[in-house]
């Protein structure tokens, strides 16, 4: 008789634990995204100098600096990309944002590109930052430090996230969230974030598959790390990390990638040169200010409303085509009465 009475209660236990299980997993997910958000959001202002290198041989030296959503970003070259074949030239170039202005220089072109606002700020060369938290990025948008500091990206990109669990890497405990990337892309793909709690939750690796082949598209593993105590928690900064991208999607392009951060020019919110977010040309040949281009271009494709014109000028106009038409009738019939004479 106890044994059947039992049976019915753990019946209702067991049911009660599945349907608290989503729920469960939704307050870890939340928790996840929450203590990695505020990670992210202790950085203030940061500053460095990295180099990156693929295994094509394309390397670059790069200099971030970067604070709330002002930016700099320059790019050296010191050999060329590898494009199908063909290898081409170093590039040069910095962008910078300067809380009202977008601006892309190229020196060895002396070109100097402005716009207002930063809806098309990019960066003029992947940064460590976005690399780590690509899994942030809205496809089709220019992704850059600032935009992993708001909120709303955070609510949405976590909004279909599923917890996996936890794992280990080296002995160091690891929280897994898978994160769906389905809108606008060609082949939907899950992001396999891993995140480290004694890091404060920083992002260590993450693998992004394609749906429905499982193919693995891009993966990130941060190998070297920097901490700093901010406001009484654990920061960490990656030092060196490796990238890598399949193509398996259909679209990214195929590479390998080593990221590697000095750190004695690693510097975490500590004041940065107003100036340095204000690009300067000292002889630029060509400026190209997008705003000035679009209003020129308004102004010729709207033509100004037609002027309605006096009753003294609509008089002067009768009058002129009146005498034009009785000139042209008298010239008719001279000729008339000169061809019809005997020759």
């Amino acid at each position: 008789m106890a044994r059947m009475i039992m049976r019915p209660r753990v019946q209702i236990l067991a049911f009660s634990l599945f349907l608290l299980a989503p729920v469960a997993r939704a307050a870890e997910t939340d928790e996840i995204r929450a203590q990695a958000m505020l990670h992210a959001m202790l950085v203030r202002s940061l500053a460095f100098a990295y180099d990156i290198e693929d295994s094509a041989g394309w390397k670059a030296h790069g200099e971030f600096w970067g604070d709330g959503t002002r930016y700099r970003v320059n790019r050296n070259d010191e050999r060329g990309m590898l494009v199908g074949d063909k290898r081409i030239d170093p590039l040069t170039s910095s962008s910078a944002y300067d809380d009202r202005r977008y601006q892309l220089l190229t020196p060895d072109q002396s070109r100097l590109r402005l716009q207002d606002g930063n809806a098309e700020a990019n960066y003029s060369v992947g940064t460590p930052q976005t690399f780590l938290y690509m899994w942030l990025q809205e496809i089709g948008k220019p992704f850059r430090w600032d935009c992993v500091l708001s909120h709303a990206l955070w609510e949405e990109k976590f909004r279909e996230a599923r917890y996996a669990g936890k794992d280990e890497d080296h002995d160091v405990e690891l929280e897994v969230v898978e994160i769906p990337e389905r809108l606008q892309v060609k082949a939907p793909c899950i992001y396999k974030v891993y995140f480290a709690p004694a890091l404060g939750y920083l992002p260590v690796k993450y693998a992004r598959r394609v749906e429905e082949t499982g193919e693995v598209s891009s993966t990130m593993v941060v190998e070297k790390y920097k901490t700093f105590p901010v406001d009484g928690r654990t920061l960490a900064i990656p030092t060196r990390m490796k990238y890598a991208e399949s193509g398996a999607d259909g679209v990214s392009f195929k590479q390998s990638l080593a990221i590697t951060v000095d750190e004695d020019s690693l510097k975490v919110n500590e004041p940065i040169e107003e100036s340095l977010f204000t690009l300067t040309s000292p002889d630029p040949q060509w400026i190209y200010d997008v705003d000035h281009e679009n209003r020129m271009l308004a102004a010729v494709e709207v033509p100004s409303a037609p002027s309605q014109p006096s009753d003294r000028s609509s008089y002067l106009l009768l009058v002129v085509n009146v005498v034009g038409i009785g000139a042209i009738a008298a010239a008719w019939l001279a000729y008339r009465r000169f061809s019809g004479r005997p020759k």
